[in-house]
């Protein structure tokens, strides 16, 4: 090969790895303040949470936390126009870094994969996806960021509802 068809493929292959990287997905551990900033200003009073890179919206529910509760019953508890969050959705709010947070039901430090400021208090417990295999339904787990399949008919598991905000 010619050395300058060798030097374009070089710059062409570093143009891909650099488009790639400008593309990789957005963390929930992003910087809360600054240009960076990953949700629009909020507050411990705040009842919603606005994500600047998806646009979804996210409940932030009031101390003490729902209970948890079958598949059926999370369908249907998603006020206005708010529903269960897809997999993916879900998984976005995911930290990468878990932290420790007192939990104030057990009493003790509990790991928590979720970004701490904007969701404070979430329980470490699995929470319902609308997302399914066909016949079993997926979940996020908060103490650990894990996904897993579940039988909905026999789990209850915890909700957070969103919606999408251009």
């Amino acid at each position: 090969m010619h050395q300058g068809s060798m030097r374009r493929v070089g710059i062409a292959a570093r143009a891909v790895v650099v488009a790639l990287a400008l593309a990789a997905p957005v963390f929930a551990d992003a910087p809360i303040s600054g240009v960076d900033q990953q949700y629009e200003n909020f507050d411990s009073r705040d009842t919603f949470i606005k994500d600047r890179f998806t646009h979804l919206v996210w409940d932030r529910p009031a101390d003490p936390y729902p209970a948890a509760m079958t598949f059926d019953a999370a369908k249907v508890s998603c006020p206005g126009t708010m529903r269960l969050p897809s997999l993916k959705e879900l998984l976005t709010l995911v930290d990468e870094t878990p932290h420790q947070e007192y939990d104030t039901t057990k009493g003790v430090n509990v790991a928590r994969n979720i970004d701490e400021p904007a969701f404070r208090g979430t329980p470490p417990e699995d929470f319902w996806t609308s997302s399914s295999d066909g016949t079993r339904i997926w979940t996020v787990d908060f103490s650990d960021g894990a996904t897993r399949t579940v039988n909905p008919g026999n789990t209850v598991a915890r909700v957070r509802c969103v919606d999408y905000q251009p």
